[in-house]
């Protein structure tokens, strides 16, 4: 794997809930700027009698009026969360490499990644950001791609904050590594 003395090593089988957790929250990164449109367009439905510009005699005109603006709060709230549930189920099972075996070690030079069917090295420079989310660090690249490392695999919170350290040395974007880490019951 790398070629010096690996800082933090563990090995850890991802989960379905581990999974879809880290794409619901990609999801909701990716359209946190449609949020507030759709909250605008959200109440401006509700309000729709209130608005001066309808020139609708009824109530349910005013709303037939402004029924367009239920799309993309539909989307940004209903849709999107919805095609990111299902097609995260059929990627997960679909796809073995998800759910393998993986293996961990991290140095000052990379990371090392290894399973059943793969194994590859990431120098820190490759790695533009760290975030967490829930109890899960990730690290990303520059192609949005990350590896998942779920705090569970490091057996305690002190260690948990320790690896945050280290990531904070070797990565530049650390502002979303959270303090700290929710390890679940």
């Amino acid at each position: 794997m790398s070629m010096m003395q690996p800082i933090y090593r563990f090995e850890f089988t991802p989960t379905y809930a581990q999974y879809l957790q880290f794409l619901r929250y990609t999801a909701r990164r990716q359209a946190r700027w449609l949020r507030p449109f759709a909250v605008v367009a959200l109440i401006s439905f509700i309000f729709a009698p209130l608005l001066p510009f309808v020139d609708s005699p009824t109530v349910a005109a005013k709303y037939q009026f402004c029924l367009k603006a239920l799309i993309l709060p539909g989307v940004v709230f209903l849709i999107v969360p919805l095609i990111v549930s299902f097609s995260a189920k059929k990627r997960w099972n679909m796809a073995a490499e998800l759910r393998a075996p993986k293996s961990y070690e991290f140095s000052d030079a990379g990371l090392s990644v290894a399973g059943d069917t793969f194994q590859g090295f990431t120098r820190w420079e490759n790695i533009v950001r760290v975030e967490t989310t829930g109890s899960l660090i990730l690290l990303y690249n520059a192609q949005s791609g990350a590896y998942l490392i779920p705090a569970e695999s490091f057996g305690g919170s002190e260690q948990v904050e320790s690896f945050k350290e280290f990531l904070r040395k070797h990565v530049l974007d650390c502002k979303r590594l959270g303090q700290p880490t929710y390890l679940g019951p």
